[in-house]
């Protein structure tokens, strides 16, 4: 029996296990699978003077998410080490040092994986150099979180190979106390220069604006504003429920206009507040004339425009605005051009 088992044993590996090893190795990275993940290899060589660099093989590797997902890796012979991951901002720290040459390095990078920058290449040069006897003095006891980790990460930049292969290695440093940082279980890591865009958000904003309709021989100024409110989708995107409104009145005259739209803010940068606005759902025109009555129409309604969120505060963000607003009814169609100043409070 034991025997009949140790064959479907070797059968499994010779025709399933090996192959997909195989392919592995051998799969470029940048590659994309079906869910959309991005094979990424971490490439770590400790160079030496006057010599071609050294793989440095076992080592392990934290890839930490925005989302605080974490995948652990380990380096190979050849001093790579492999993954599937979905694209994105990652921590990439070692939770135990690399002893190399009497001196132990750890690595603590932000690295931005995408197609064109899944191969993250690693020296001594980009890692934090500990003296090796003040090492073993203050060396913790191994845990499943890193021993050595700084808490201000340093933005990982692609550099050719050759270029990394011909560095001499660094001159021994005066030796530091390692700082200890314990890693949270629940919350992404973070630069301290990242803008942290999640949870709840709400917004308030009012000042100018001008109107123009298909009846009206002239732009006509008045007070203007909005509100809006709704939840954070990733660090660029956030979604939401908006107003817009425009009111004048002048000798017994009232004009009010406005929008009711589900709204969305895009961040194109990470670390830059400017974003672009945009919306659509339902309109309303309404005029009341000082003797005559009163009246309003309900259309399509949509709202468009740019924005720039100023930190002033941890929660609180001080926002310059510019934007237009269409109404649509079936008798009249009205546009309004808005500029104004905000507050938007998020978690």
């Amino acid at each position: 029996m034991r025997f009949t088992l140790r064959v479907i044993s070797a059968l499994l590996v010779s025709s399933f296990i090996l192959p997909q090893l195989s392919s592995a190795q051998t799969t470029p990275a940048g590659t994309r699978d079906a869910n959309g993940r991005i094979l990424t290899k971490v490439v770590v060589t400790m160079n030496e003077p006057g010599a071609f660099g050294r793989p440095a093989t076992n080592l392990a590797f934290l890839l930490v998410g925005e989302d605080g997902d974490r995948v652990s890796i380990k380096t190979n012979d050849a001093g790579v080490a492999s993954t599937w991951i979905s694209p994105g901002e990652y921590r990439l720290v070692t939770p135990d040092p690399l002893t190399w040459e009497g001196l132990s390095y750890t690595w603590d990078r932000m690295v931005y994986v995408t197609s064109k920058s899944a191969v993250i290449q690693l020296t001594q040069n980009e890692a934090r150099s500990i003296a090796e006897a003040s090492f073993e003095k203050t060396k913790p006891v191994r845990t499943s979180e890193p021993a050595v980790l700084s808490s201000t990460p340093t933005m990982w930049k692609a550099s050719s190979p050759t270029q990394d292969l011909r560095k001499t290695a660094p001159k021994p440093v005066a030796a530091e106390e390692p700082r200890q940082t314990q890693m949270s279980e629940a919350a992404p890591i973070r630069r301290s220069s990242e803008r942290t865009r999640q949870g709840m958000w709400f917004n308030i904003g009012s000042g100018y604006g001008a109107i123009t309709c298909a009846a009206c021989t002239d732009a006509y100024g008045g007070f203007s504003g909005g509100l809006s409110i709704g939840g954070t989708i990733g660090s660029r995107v956030r979604l939401g429920l908006g107003t817009t409104s425009w009111y004048k009145s002048e000798d017994g005259a009232t004009l009010l206009t406005g929008t009711v739209d589900a709204r969305i803010r895009f961040y194109p940068g990470m670390q830059s507040g400017f974003f672009i606005t945009g919306g659509i759902g339902a309109g309303s025109i309404g005029a009341d004339l000082a003797g005559y009555g009163s009246g309003s129409e309900f259309g399509f309604g949509s709202v468009g425009g740019l924005g720039w969120d100023v930190p002033i505060a941890n929660s609180v963000s001080f926002t310059p605005y510019w934007n237009f607003f269409n109404v649509t009814t079936s008798n009249t169609n009205t546009t309004v051009g808005q500029i104004g100043i905000g507050f938007t409070f998020h978690q």
